[in-house]
């Protein structure tokens, strides 16, 4: 996996708001906060969740696109309880990003599920991020200003990534 054993060393800063962006991350990890990252393609966001989540023993970095496949494949042959996936990604796992939301079209139920695992999360304040190629006002779109105004709750961070992308 590409960013298995990334650290935030690892994620090189060198502009004022790349700077800010990383310090908020740092920030999240050790003090279990939400982070919420918009912005454009090729910015650094996923990479940058990963730093997050490798800071912890069971942290995840999963696309929303993953989630959805999962329990929607799950529906359709009824592999596993339902409620082990959620398990897996609330109280099992110390720190969950969803990495490319509005990627993606969902089904409302995928999206449904989405939500409560970031509902339970909520609740058993457990961290939670999103990565979202979208504005903040795409992004609400998609998911719901309900969950936008949770994961900024309690201290969490919105980080933008506004310079262009380091892809070569």
């Amino acid at each position: 996996m590409r960013y298995k054993k990334v650290s935030f060393d690892d994620w090189v800063a060198k502009t004022p708001n790349q700077i800010e962006v990383k310090q908020s991350a740092i920030k999240a990890a050790g003090e279990n906060k939400n982070i919420i990252m918009v912005g454009n393609c090729g910015t650094g966001k996923t990479m940058l969740s990963h730093c997050i989540t490798n800071s912890f023993k069971t942290g995840i970095v999963a696309t929303a696109s993953k989630i959805g496949r999962v329990f929607r494949d799950n529906m359709n042959h009824n592999k596993v309880p339902e409620q082990e996936i959620i398990d897996a990604l609330t109280k099992d796992c110390e720190y969950l990003i969803i990495d490319e939301i509005g990627v993606y079209q969902l089904t409302d139920y995928e999206y449904r599920m989405i939500n409560e695992i970031i509902d339970i999360r909520y609740n058993l304040v457990l961290p939670t991020g999103l990565v979202t190629n979208l504005d903040l006002k795409g992004l609400k779109s998609v998911i719901g200003e309900r969950v936008i105004d949770r994961l900024k709750g309690d201290g969490g961070m919105l980080a933008p990534f506004t310079w262009n992308s380091l892809r070569k």
